[in-house]
């Protein structure tokens, strides 16, 4: 398994090693033992992100793309059909589990996951697989990829539910993630209904370590020659939406992303698109029509048999984009490539998981070791919890505070005026100060301290507002937290008379 270098680990994983090993030079139960063993090994690993959707969403396509390789299976007519664990090793291969009987290793077929009569077990026997490979992503994340929420196999979608539901203090808590990056296809009016799940199934979940995917975009208004405009302002308003459950709303389209990202298209492709570029407009207008027009079109100088491969590389608005880009003077396949990744809008998501989930990595995995080791703190294991509630105080603790304050938004525990929650969500969630603080990027330090001042001084009043319940209260406690810590890091702690305290 791929552990982290000690350099690599944050404070909130250090301090919480220290307290394991105290534990585990006291305790004598098996079970005890095996629960803080369990909890100390997962803060040593990289975080845990969960890919998850209904059936069919493009959640394996997603997972090629961000990947930059075609292993997963995403031929129509497949879908997922077994959580797979995507983690790091310089020896690739998977790793079958089955329900029952010791575990069944593979090699990859041709970098591929191997086919089920290659396994040699029916679907509905495996537990999971985990499949290793030597990709630079996977020294700092885990991707899981789950079967869709709505699959016809209803021990498929239980099983995706259990691989995300937390089990408090049960010694088998793999299946625990840490964030999650949900996939819409056509959003539905029950989207919300199942984020909530989702919510509940990883009970740190908040709009702090999730994001929402727009997937397939070329597809949600037919075939338009460019479905971005409806795209963005259907991500949009679903961000809006969702926005105490996920970071944001992001747009891609999965089939380009993976071609491009993968790496799936060769100079024998570029060749082949360079020829159907050469076409005259009306012919090339006529050919674009239809995937069926496409492939039947008996004029076009590219056989049939290789029409029908680039439009399942590429679909149709791949294909446009890369004869227009091909009359823009981007011939070769490295070219081509280099444009259509950027066009698929994968770049954003593999940003995203970069920036802001590894980013907030250190205090996501503190969240699943302070509540499994709760669950031993409120057992026999009483004197725990003070040890618990010290490391809770510290200030490299504030992004977990944040993510229950996320939380209690949320579920409607904690109830805002609408100009406070998306205040609140702003300074939680934004990646840079000015963005937090609502101000103009470039600003410097002093405005940056009169802004986070001011919004100190508006959730002090709120937090102490008569008639405000605890919840409440708790949430502004920890907004006007944020504001003192962007205060103290704008430079204000240890300035002569500025007596403003960095933190409380």
């Amino acid at each position: 398994m791929n552990l982290l270098r000690d350099d690599d680990l944050g404070p909130l994983a250090r301090r919480l090693l220290g307290l394991c090993d105290r534990l585990l030079g006291s305790l004598t139960q098996p079970d005890q033992r095996a629960t803080v063993t369990g909890v100390r090994d997962r803060l040593c690993e990289p975080l845990r992100v969960a890919i998850g959707g209904r059936e069919k969403a493009g959640k394996s396509t997603l997972v090629n793309a961000l990947l930059g390789r075609r292993v997963a299976p995403t031929a129509v007519g497949t879908c997922t059909k077994v959580v797979t664990w995507y983690r790091y090793h310089h020896h690739e291969h998977v790793d079958v589990q089955p329900y029952e009987g010791p575990s069944i290793v593979l090699p990859l077929h041709g970098g591929r996951l191997p086919a089920n009569e290659e396994i040699g077990l029916e679907h509905s026997r495996i537990s999971h697989m985990t499949v290793y490979l030597s990709h630079e992503r996977l020294r700092s994340v885990t991707i899981v990829d789950t079967p869709g929420l709505e699959s016809s196999d209803a021990r498929l979608s239980a099983r995706t539910h259990r691989l995300l539901a937390l089990d408090g203090a049960s010694t088998r808590a793999i299946s625990q993630a840490d964030a999650l990056i949900y996939l819409f296809q056509q959003p539905r009016s029950d989207d919300m209904l199942r984020l909530e799940d989702f919510r509940d199934a990883l009970a740190g979940m908040s709009a702090l370590n999730a994001l929402g995917v727009l997937s397939r975009v070329d597809t949600l208004a037919g075939h338009v020659p460019d479905p971005w405009p409806d795209a963005r302002r259907i991500a949009t308003k679903y961000g809006h939406r969702f926005r105490m459950l996920v970071a944001d709303v992001l747009p891609v389209v999965g089939l380009l992303g993976e071609a491009a990202g993968a790496g799936l298209l060769t100079e024998r492709d570029a060749s082949d698109l360079r020829a159907l570029a050469a076409l005259s407009a009306g012919t090339r207008r006529r050919l674009l029509l239809s995937a069926d027009l496409f492939v039947r079109e008996g004029t076009a100088p590219v056989p049939a048999a290789r029409r029908r491969h680039l439009l399942s590389l590429l679909g149709l608005y791949g294909l446009r984009q890369a004869l227009g880009q091909i009359d823009s003077g981007a011939g070769s396949a490295a070219q081509l490539v280099r444009v259509l990744y950027e066009l698929s809008g994968v770049r954003e998501v593999d940003t995203f998981i970069g920036r802001s989930l590894t980013r907030r990595a250190d205090p996501m995995k503190a969240v699943t070791a302070i509540r499994t080791l709760e669950s031993l703190a409120y057992g026999d294991l009483a004197g725990l919890r003070g040890e618990l509630e010290r490391i809770r105080l510290t200030p490299d603790m504030h992004q977990l505070e944040e993510m229950d304050a996320m939380r209690l938004i949320a579920t409607g525990t904690a109830r805002l005026p609408a100009e406070l929650e998306e205040e609140a969500l702003r300074v939680m969630t934004g990646t840079d100060p000015a963005t937090r603080l609502g101000l103009t990027a470039g600003g410097g330090a002093p405005s940056v301290r009169e802004a986070a001042l001011a919004g100190a001084s508006r959730w002090q009043a709120a937090e102490n507002r008569p008639g405000t319940s605890r919840a409440t209260a708790r949430v502004a406690r920890t907004v006007k937290l944020s504001y003192l810590h962007l205060y103290a890091q704008a430079g204000a702690c240890g300035h002569a008379g500025e007596a403003i305290p960095c933190r409380s």
